[in-house]
């Protein structure tokens, strides 16, 4: 098992067993980024988000951008270090000193550090939960989007894994190609925030109903939750989706599938009207474009391959040897 428990033992085995509460709006489940808890007579919602990471700036963004999916505001985030016996206070220190210049950068407060020792020589991990408020019916939720409406991404798919690959195989990677294409890949990768683009997304009045992030499991992954999300099927134009030269060629040396890897720094949009949310992206510099819509029935299909969504059970960039994210 890498990166995440799979797809299909994640829903038997989580969140089969999460039960709802009155004071809860919305459980994080498969096709969500994000948990919501309301009370009755109160106008805000409280909105949580989590992610783990090897890397503290990686956990931190990847938590950021699952609460971003809410359209909420990020106040606060609680610290969950996970680290071998041998490491260091220095090393401590120095993890810390991340997650402070992140806070100070975003103007979120830090609210409290759990941690754990593991037994010598096991991966440390960093875990960031995100929590803020949202006024009340800020996003509609995915459920009430239907067969027609359409799935806009914006930025490139596999944008995270990109980074990882280029930066863990930069040395072998500069044999096969020239060095300012392996800094371009870097370079054009290295912005994992879409905090900035959320918020153009959302103001861009085409209706939208709801944001997925782009994470575990790629694109692909992403597009099969949304659709499970809103109990529909769905047609996926793999033709349109953005995705930079640099990933297709990474992708192509270690035979892995570039849409069904990691793509953190990219989400989906669902809109009544794809295109006009597309163009309101491309308007602000963003990689945007209608890449699949919702059918009706259960089917979700790649078109022109004939081939079927299938639950996220792995991710692609796992099965390169030395990547640590």
């Amino acid at each position: 098992m890498h990166g995440q428990i799979g797809e299909r033992a994640l829903f038997r085995s989580v969140y089969k067993h999460i039960r709802k509460h009155d004071r809860i709006g919305e459980a994080e489940t498969i096709g969500h980024d994000y948990s919501v808890g309301s009370l009755p007579g109160i106008e805000h919602e409280m909105i949580t988000a989590a992610a783990y990471a090897v890397d503290p700036e990686h956990a931190w963004y990847m938590a950021m951008n699952h609460f971003a999916m809410s359209g909420g505001m990020c106040t606060g985030a609680r610290i969950s270090l996970v680290l071998p016996e041998e490491t260091t206070e220095a090393d401590v220190k120095q993890t810390m000193q991340v997650f402070n210049r992140l806070a100070d950068s975003d103007d979120i407060q830090l609210l409290a550090v759990d941690s754990l020792a593991l037994p010598r020589d096991e991966q440390p991990c960093c875990g960031v939960t995100a929590v803020g408020i949202r006024a009340l019916s800020t996003l509609s939720d995915v459920s009430h989007a239907g067969p027609g409406d359409e799935i806009v991404q914006v930025g490139y798919a596999g944008a995270l894994a990109t980074q990882c690959i280029y930066g863990a195989y930069r040395e072998e990677l500069t044999k096969l190609f020239h060095t300012d294409f392996v800094t371009g890949a870097l370079n054009k990768t290295a912005q994992l925030d879409v905090r900035p683009a959320v918020k153009r997304a959302l103001s861009c009045g085409t209706g939208v109903y709801a944001l997925k992030n782009i994470g575990f499991g790629g694109v692909f992954g992403a597009l099969w939750q949304m659709a499970a999300a809103a109990n529909c099927g769905v047609s996926v134009d793999w033709r349109a989706i953005p995705i930079l030269q640099e990933t297709v060629e990474a992708a192509e040396h270690f035979q892995i599938n570039p849409y069904e890897m990691r793509g953190d720094g990219a989400f989906l949009i669902v809109a009544p009207d794809g295109e006009a949310a597309a163009s309101h992206m491309r308007e602000f510099g963003y990689a945007a474009a209608v890449v699949g819509r919702l059918t009706e029935g259960k089917d979700r299909m790649i078109e022109e391959s004939k081939r079927h969504l299938t639950s996220v059970e792995e991710d692609a960039l796992y099965t390169i040897s030395g990547i640590r994210l």
